[in-house]
C-alpha cells in the first residue's frame, strides 16, 4: 500500500474533525455567523486593492489590439507599470482613469 500524501492526510483529519462533531446551539451558530460575515467584508475591502493586469490581458479585457493599446500609451493617455525588463502590465487605478477619459460627456 502506497503512503498517503500530506494533502490526503490534511483531509481525512479535517473529515475526522466535522465528523464528530456536536451540534452548534443558537448562540456558537451566531457567533460562527458572525465572525463569517466580518471575513467576507474584510475580502470585498482587500478586492479593491491595486492589481496588476498582463499588458496581452488587458488588451482582451478592453477590446484593444496590443498595437493601439501600445500607442496610447505612447501618446500618454494610458500609465504602463513595467513588471520586468521586457514585460509590462497596467495597474488598475490606471485602468480606470483611461475609463474615465473614455466617457462622453452630456452622454
Amino acid at each position: 500500500m502506497l503512503p498517503n500524501t500530506r494533502r490526503e492526510s490534511e483531509h481525512r483529519q479535517r473529515k475526522r474533525k466535522t465528523s464528530a462533531s456536536v451540534p452548534e446551539t443558537e448562540q456558537e451558530r451566531a457567533a460562527r455567523l458572525t465572525k463569517e460575515r466580518e471575513r467576507r467584508a474584510q475580502q470585498r475591502a482587500q478586492s479593491s486593492a491595486l492589481v496588476v493586469h498582463p499588458f496581452k490581458e488587458w488588451c482582451v479585457l478592453r477590446g484593444l489590439s496590443e498595437a493601439n493599446a501600445r500607442r496610447l500609451i505612447a501618446c500618454g493617455r494610458l500609465k504602463a507599470t513595467h513588471l520586468s525588463e521586457r514585460r509590462i502590465g497596467i495597474r488598475s487605478d490606471h485602468d480606470q482613469e483611461y475609463l474615465d477619459s473614455c466617457v462622453r460627456v452630456g452622454a
